[in-house]
């Protein structure tokens, strides 16, 4: 992420990320101790099927990306 940004934005975009991050995974935290108690292990993990499914195909697509770009800078 900091290499993306002038050595003067660095710190305060690096602080913006980790302030993000661990927001979404207090929210996380609580949404899925809720889940897991209003609906059990069960559906908690049929629903994260779906993000996972996308997070592997972005995944791929970028594996690919990079063995084409490498590719093509050989």
């Amino acid at each position: 992420l900091t290499e993306s940004y002038a050595p003067a934005e660095k710190a305060k975009t690096q602080g913006m990320n980790d302030v993000l991050v661990f927001t979404v995974m207090c929210i996380s935290s609580f949404s899925a101790g809720a889940m897991v108690n209003s609906r059990g292990w069960e559906w908690m993990n049929i629903d994260a099927l779906p993000f996972l499914a996308v997070v592997a195909s972005l995944v791929i697509w970028l594996a690919m990306l990079r063995r084409r770009a490498a590719g093509t800078a050989a």
